[in-house]
């Protein structure tokens, strides 16, 4: 959100968090559901049982439809994994996911293979992004 230019305690980010949510989840149970007549259902998916979920009640009709005629390919979807070590291990601390930048820089304490431990300065990417294109981080 903060890198499309909202603030995450606005009226306005929550909104579009909304509706990158609601894209999101429709088109993984879409997905599931094209993989289901492709593949066929996961072998426990019960439409009734699955459909009565407080979650899944509240798809768009047409979502529920289709999971109703062709069933589901996947048990589970839409998993938020923990963020912080991922992003830093495999992202360039492109983002924390769905948790705000705490801050735009700090120090983080490894433990090294042979127990030692290193200090390491994280900047989030976000904010060194911001900078490189001139922003005054100073105002953040």
């Amino acid at each position: 959100l903060v890198m499309l230019g909202h603030r995450y305690d606005t009226d306005a980010a929550r909104a579009l968090a909304g509706r990158i949510s609601e894209t999101m989840r429709d088109h993984a149970y879409l997905a599931s559901v094209e993989l289901a007549e492709e593949k066929g259902r996961f072998p426990l998916f019960d439409a009734d049982a699955y459909l009565s979920g407080g979650f899944v009640s509240r798809l768009p009709e047409p979502i529920r439809d289709a999971i109703r005629e062709h069933g589901l390919r996947n048990s589970h979807l839409l998993s938020i994994a923990p963020t912080g070590t991922i992003t830093l291990a495999f992202a360039d601390n492109a983002s924390n996911g769905i948790e705000p930048a705490f801050s735009w820089t700090y120090n983080r304490r490894k433990r090294m293979p042979d127990d030692s431990y290193r200090t390491f300065e994280v900047a989030d990417h976000a904010w060194r992004l911001y900078r490189h294109m001139g922003g005054d981080v100073e105002q953040l």
